[in-house]
């Protein structure tokens, strides 16, 4: 002897509520009350919560450690980031790809470099491939020199890209790294 499912009386009204043409065209006049209705009715078929509390604030639970504990230290990440990432993964990573003449090709030292601060800084990948295309072009048409007049227009050329202070630390950078090496 097989039983019949029991049937609440709101099943009906649900179907007719979700029926009404009201509820099926969202430019009807009425179609905000009806979708109110539907919800009222399910609220009261299904009076369970189902929804899942959330965090007062998702962030601090992003803080804690347990939550990702096999995420490195920030420090340990910008230790592989500058020290140990190999020139293929950080130009993947950076999204930089500069297609040079056959006979030129970056210090990989200071590519590599440059690679890291602008994954460090979250520099958008098509503003560090117009760096490095800027660069590329002042250093083979220039010999290799690099003017104070170049470094006044690479801040003007890069002011809406970069922050102050990142545009400084770079022309700091190869001031003091890039261009006493190359000497």
């Amino acid at each position: 002897m097989a039983t019949e499912p029991t049937t609440n009386p709101l099943d009906a009204k649900i179907a007719e509520a979700r029926a009404d043409e009201a509820y099926l065209s969202p430019m009807h006049e009425r179609h905000s009350a009806a979708v109110a209705n539907v919800a009222r009715l399910f609220s009261q078929r299904y009076p369970e919560s189902v929804a899942v509390e959330q965090p007062a604030d998702p962030l601090a639970a992003a803080a804690r450690e347990d939550v990702q504990p096999a995420l490195p230290s920030t420090e340990e990440a910008r230790r592989v980031l500058f020290e140990e990432m190999d020139l293929g993964e950080l130009r993947s990573r950076a999204g930089v790809h500069v297609a040079l003449p056959s006979n030129a090709q970056f210090d990989p030292v200071h590519e590599g470099n440059f690679l890291a601060f602008v994954i460090n800084e979250g520099v958008p990948a098509q503003v560090a491939t117009r760096i490095t295309e800027y660069y590329a072009d002042r250093v083979l048409l220039g010999g290799n020199e690099i003017t104070e007049q170049d470094y006044e227009d690479f801040r003007q050329r890069f002011a809406k890209d970069l922050r102050p202070d990142q545009i400084e630390q770079l022309i700091r950078w190869h001031k003091t790294e890039v261009m006493s090496s190359d000497r």
